[in-house]
């Protein structure tokens, strides 16, 4: 709508005034009013102009709307993604912690992968630190905990694979070991066996009671009177035996007097030995024979002189060969 002011009222009712004056003097043909503009197109066009603003307004400010809503549902969308991806790296992290600690080879293994293991870390925090992160970036640090938690599932793979090796070889070790230990039980006791069948066999075994003063001079004699007897003799022979390597073989040879007491002077040779049977045993005195392989030798002789004089009694003489008793005698003396 277009509106006149009023201040040029007057002046347009004069100027009509004087047109009407004017035109009483004019030709009479002229007299006829001259016809009026149509404007109503003008008024159209003005509104027409207003609408399309108001329309053009109307949707820029929908468009902005939405935009707005959008931004906003795209950064809850991202603030929750974040989060999210946050609890998985978080929880990726608890488990490398969890598996540090629990294994020795484990620890070696997570130690020489430590430079991985950071730079998947390194690259998870960037984004997580970056405040405006696209969308993409924060698919790419979920894409990259995913990896981190696959390398700590394929160590913890790797390490039960070399632990299912390792029972694998340990028990083949022990049945191994199992296997070498009855071959040693069966050894040994070849060996024991070996050791028992090369064991000498004394016989004719003699414990005889010597005086050797006599009114016609210095001669030896047997006597049955323990007054009478100077030293002991024992003699005996060693049997054949095919088992029994060549060489020097050391006897033992043990005296007990009527008390079972050993008769032992440490100056003339005594001293302690050790049985089969693993008893520690003293003995009178020791006698080395050069024994000949499945030959027999006659006739070992081994006297025994003491200080101190004889009492009455039985007198019991045995003979150790590598610690086993191979023969033995008694004696009485009155």
């Amino acid at each position: 709508m277009i509106v006149v002011n009023s201040s040029f009222e007057p002046l347009f009712r004069l100027k009509n005034k004087n047109c009407y004056r004017m035109s009483t003097t004019t030709d009479p043909i002229k007299n006829n009013p001259e016809p009026k503009k149509n404007n109503n197109w003008i008024y159209l066009a003005l509104i027409g102009a207003l609408l399309a603003s108001n329309i053009y307004l109307f949707f820029n400010r929908s468009q902005a709307v939405k935009e707005k809503e959008s931004a906003v549902e795209n950064y809850v969308m991202a603030d929750s993604s974040r989060a999210q991806i946050e609890n998985e790296y978080n929880a990726a992290l608890a488990r490398l912690d969890e598996m540090t600690g629990k294994n020795a080879k484990l620890d070696s293994l997570l130690k020489t992968k430590g430079s991985e293991l950071a730079d998947y870390k390194e690259q998870i925090e960037r984004v997580l630190r970056d405040k405006n992160a696209t969308k993409s970036q924060l698919a790419e640090a979920r894409r990259k905990i995913e990896e981190l938690n696959g390398s700590l599932e394929g160590y913890v793979r790797q390490i039960e694979q070399l632990q299912g090796e390792k029972i694998a070889l340990t028990k083949e070790r022990n049945d191994l070991k199992n296997v070498n230990d009855t071959l040693n039980n069966q050894n040994t006791g070849l060996r024991k066996q070996v050791e028992v069948g090369s064991v000498l066999h004394a016989s004719n075994i003699k414990i005889a009671p010597i005086n050797e003063k006599n009114f016609f001079g210095k001669r030896e004699a047997e006597t049955g009177k323990a007054k009478k007897v100077d030293f002991l003799r024992v003699s005996f022979d060693l049997d054949a035996n095919r088992l029994t390597e060549a060489g020097n073989q050391d006897l033992v040879i043990s005296i007990s007097d009527p008390n079972s007491a050993p008769l032992t002077v440490e100056a003339l040779g005594s001293g302690t030995f050790t049985t089969s049977d693993g008893e520690q045993k003293f003995y009178t005195m020791k006698k080395s024979v050069d024994y000949q392989t499945n030959e027999s030798t006659k006739n070992v002789v081994v006297d025994w002189k003491q200080n101190a004089d004889y009492k009455k009694g039985n007198y019991k003489v045995e003979i150790y060969h590598r610690g086993y008793l191979i023969g033995k005698d008694v004696i009485a003396l009155k």
